[in-house]
């Protein structure tokens, strides 16, 4: 028996419960012989305890006991009728009599090891069978949509792409309808233990050999379809936001709810938030009314050459990071001469009083690149270096600008965009912008009225440039050594209730000063921003409007408005600027030059660019000719433009606008190419439908370099 009791210690002791499988042998041969059953009742009792230990169960066991009944039942029968034991009754035997009590005689016949151990073998099989059926059932169960708790969540579909957010990952993806039954792309939501317990390929004998992708890939489907149309304008990016009645503030990789830490995937929020870069935090007290003189002195101590900007720069800098919370997001233009300071000073304390709250972009980006960049975000963004130099340069800085644009409110914040797939892609954009150059562009009136000028002034280089400008390097290391940026955020956190309070106040002070709301919107968020860093309590409307009067800001938001909606004067000056096609000049003029110089019968300066050359004491009648024949070579490259003269000092009026006898104007051809090209890559390519709205149609059209053309008249005020 020693080869049968080594086998016994090869497998699992808890076999008892298998009983249920098998009937007492009763044929003969070695394998096949009559079983003696025990007269001891202590194995049996030992049987018994097993069956009793089994856990609770739901699996059918036969105690010994009725094993006996079998087998007697067997014997009293009239008919001798033998039965063929299956390797499954001799398993089930070989584990109740090694594990339980003595072997029965035809188990002690066999004194092969090698049959045993076989026979061990099968038992496990039958296990393994067994478990294999209980665990299909329970993962059949598992697989109703309603059991399963997938490790990612359904944000819906759109135009054929399925979008979803992942527990691990936890950034949405989406994925093309067609690929969600291919293993690669759904291995992307869940790991692969998870779709083999919910989705699994059984062969014959239940056992789990694989992943049924076609019936999961049909469920993420089918769920996919429930959720609805995905939404993109519930993403949320870095910053502060309001939802669900809370305050929360989005660090990249944990979120702050009204004060409090919890994990991006709350599901407290009615929002999305996805996993980010992780955003600098520490909490540092709110700034003292030490620390907040000091960002007030650093700013105020630059060149400005306006007294009001000081405090627009402060307002952007305060309001900057709550730009998701804000109902108007106000920009600005920091510009200056070379040498005025703008890298060194301002741009360096910008940086100081924002960290890492701020995208920093420079030279040649692009709106894309800073799109992308931005992505869901809510923060402020300053492009420095945004010089309109080239054609190109400016036709990517209005791009840029256009993004600005809709970045103001939230009802433009939606960027669409075209996609390689065909698909529109909206981008919601909720960022406050800076931009920082030598020469500014801001051509359209809603860019005007969205952008805030601050000017710097170049100061000659002495002992006092020198000192202030290390003075104000110090401050800028000492608040940026000291946290400013946290500590900046924790007081208007703390003050918000008086940021709103300030809003209203600013907002409608400004209003009293303008005609237009949007001034009110603009600078009011600015000051606002300004005074809850300064003042501890409410800011008076009386506070603002003495302000605006005293610093000059109400006198440039008039001549804003007054310039604002005067469509051909700013085609007019872009025309004026325009340099004229004169080779006999020394230097180059420009149009408006030209037209100066015959308004105000400039006949030196006529003279010389008709070829004569000044010498002393020369006789004013001897320069007449040369100064006509000046006139004529204006005349004659004006014409090349599609310009027609009439002035009272001019050298010829045309027939055809005799009928404006006493005013002074400017005839423009509509179909002009030189014009065409020359104002293409302006805001003005449309200009033909300027000249129209400014114009009046002379009755008869006008012979230009031998050709009839048609062409508006636009007198001079």
């Amino acid at each position: 028996m020693t080869d049968l009791t080594n086998t016994q210690n090869q497998h699992d002791n808890n076999n008892a419960d298998r009983v249920g499988l098998i009937t007492p042998p009763d044929t003969a041969g070695p394998l096949n012989q009559p079983s003696a059953i025990p007269d001891s009742t202590e194995p049996l009792n030992k049987v018994n305890n097993m069956d009793n230990n089994n856990n609770g169960t739901d699996t059918p066991v036969i105690s010994l006991e009725s094993v006996r009944s079998q087998a007697d039942q067997k014997t009293n029968s009239d008919e001798s009728e033998k039965t063929t034991l299956t390797d499954d009754m001799r398993s089930a035997w070989v584990e109740i009599y090694t594990d339980a009590i003595d072997p029965p005689e035809f188990l002690q016949d066999i004194t092969n090891k090698k049959q045993l151990e076989q026979l061990l073998k099968r038992t496990a099989k039958v296990q393994r069978k067994r478990q294999a059926e209980e665990l299909k059932a329970e993962r059949q169960k598992l697989a109703n949509p309603e059991n399963l708790r997938p490790p990612f969540s359904f944000l819906g579909y759109d135009e054929g792409v399925h979008f979803f957010i992942s527990n691990s990952a936890l950034q949405i993806m989406g994925i093309n309808g067609e690929k969600l039954t291919g293993q690669a792309h759904l291995m992307q939501l869940a790991e692969l233990d998870w779709w083999m317990v919910s989705f699994p390929k059984l062969n014959d004998l239940n056992e789990i050999v694989g992943v049924d992708w076609l019936r999961a890939g049909d469920w993420v489907l089918s769920n996919s379809h429930a959720k609805g149309v995905y939404d993109a304008k519930t993403l949320r990016g870095r910053g502060f936001w309001y939802d669900s009645g809370k305050l929360v503030r989005h660090l990249g990789d944990r979120l702050l709810v009204d004060g409090n830490e919890e994990p991006v995937n709350s599901n407290d929020l009615a929002n999305i938030y996805q996993l980010e870069g992780k955003v600098q935090y520490e909490y540092l007290p709110p700034a003292t009314k030490e620390q907040t003189e000091q960002v007030y002195n650093l700013i105020n101590n630059m060149y400005w050459a306006d007294e009001y900007s000081p405090a627009l720069l402060i307002g952007w800098i305060i309001t900057g990071p709550f730009a998701g919370i804000l109902p108007w997001r106000p920009h600005i233009w920091i510009t200056g001469p070379s040498g005025s300071g703008k890298s060194d000073t301002v741009l360096q304390a910008t940086h100081a009083l924002l960290g890492s709250q701020l995208l920093h972009a420079k030279g040649g980006v692009t709106e894309a690149s800073v799109r992308q960049k931005l992505k869901l975000d809510a923060r402020p963004a300053l492009i420095d270096e945004l010089e309109p130099n080239t054609a190109a340069d400016k036709n990517r800085i209005d791009k840029i600008l256009g993004l600005a644009r809709v970045a103001s409110s939230d009802d433009d914040a939606t960027v669409m965009k075209g996609s390689a797939s065909g698909r529109v892609q909206e981008f919601r954009v909720r960022s406050q912008f800076a931009y920082a150059s030598i020469k500014t562009r801001l051509i359209e009136d809603a860019d005007k009225n969205r952008t805030a000028v601050l000017t710097l002034l170049k100061k000659e280089v002495s002992e006092d440039t020198r000192r202030n400008f290390a003075e104000i390097k110090e401050a800028i290391a000492l608040l940026k050594k000291d946290g400013i940026e946290h500590s900046l955020i924790e007081l208007t956190l703390n003050r918000w209730d008086l940021f709103q309070q300030n809003l209203i106040t600013c907002e409608k002070a400004i209003n009293l000063l303008s005609s237009s709301g949007r001034e009110g919107k603009q600078y009011g968020t600015l000051l606002a921003g300004y005074y809850t860093m300064i003042l501890d309590k409410p800011v008076t409307e009386e506070q603002v409007t003495n302000f605006a009067n005293n610093k000059g800001l109400a006198e440039m938001i008039a001549g804003e408005l007054e310039n604002s909606g005067d469509e051909w004067g700013e085609l007019w000056r872009q025309i004026s600027a325009t340099d004229l096609p004169l080779s006999q000049a020394s230097s180059k003029i420009t149009v408006g030059e030209a037209i100066e110089a015959i308004q105000l019968k400039d006949n030196e300066q006529l003279a010389e660019w008709g070829g004569w050359q000044a010498l002393a004491n020369t006789d004013p009648a001897a320069i007449e000719p040369h100064a006509d024949t000046g006139k004529k070579r204006i005349y004659k490259a004006l014409q090349s433009l599609g310009i027609v003269p009439r002035l009272k000092n001019g050298y010829k009026i045309p027939p055809a606008l005799a009928e404006f006898e006493g005013l002074e104007g400017v005839w423009i051809a509509v179909n002009s190419p030189k014009l065409k090209a020359i104002l293409s890559r302006t805001s003005f390519e449309d200009w033909q439908s300027h000249i129209k709205r400014a114009g009046f149609a002379p009755k008869k059209q006008i012979k230009v370099n031998g050709k009839a053309e048609r062409g508006y008249f636009i007198p001079f005020e």
